[in-house]
């Protein structure tokens, strides 16, 4: 988040978190069923990419099997799953300073349930006590009315 993003966040509002491994949205909200408001988007390309790409500068590769796609897929998938836990510890290191601001009372974390697990993961215990609800759905991308309505069901 950005520091006015930060500082958008008024003391006693619930701090909205709706991401998956490429895109991360922050919302504010005043009480429990007042309506979202958006504060930022952030992005995270490389999590969008192929494998291949984000191995580009790697060396080359050296086939063991005599399926060459055996090995290309798992090194594909460790990229991306690099690239995703990246996201999440950077997603984890703002809310960890809005937090150390002063400006993080609670947190509502709305992911993709692998990005769950890891943003998860990536939180310190201080800053894992604020979150007072996690749901697992994958709504980064949809409108703010669709992840309101998630969360007004939840609570």
């Amino acid at each position: 988040m950005t520091t006015q993003t930060q500082q958008a966040i008024q003391a006693g509002q619930i701090l909205v978190v709706a991401a998956n491994a490429g895109h991360a949205r922050f919302f504010a909200r005043e009480k429990k069923f007042s309506p979202l408001r958006e504060l930022e988007t952030r992005l995270h390309p490389e999590s969008r990419m192929h494998g291949r790409e984000l191995d580009r500068d790697a060396p080359g590769q050296v086939f063991q099997s005599g399926n060459p796609s055996e090995d290309s897929m798992g090194e594909a998938s460790d990229s991306k799953r690099r690239e995703a836990e990246k996201f999440a510890r950077e997603i984890a290191a703002e809310l960890k300073k809005a937090r150390s601001r002063g400006s993080l009372e609670r947190v509502v974390l709305v992911a993709e349930p692998s990005f769950l697990g890891l943003l998860r993961s990536k939180l310190d215990e201080p800053t894992r006590a604020k979150v007072v609800l996690e749901i697992p759905k994958n709504l980064a991308t949809e409108p703010a009315r669709v992840v309101q309505a998630a969360i007004d069901a939840a609570f």
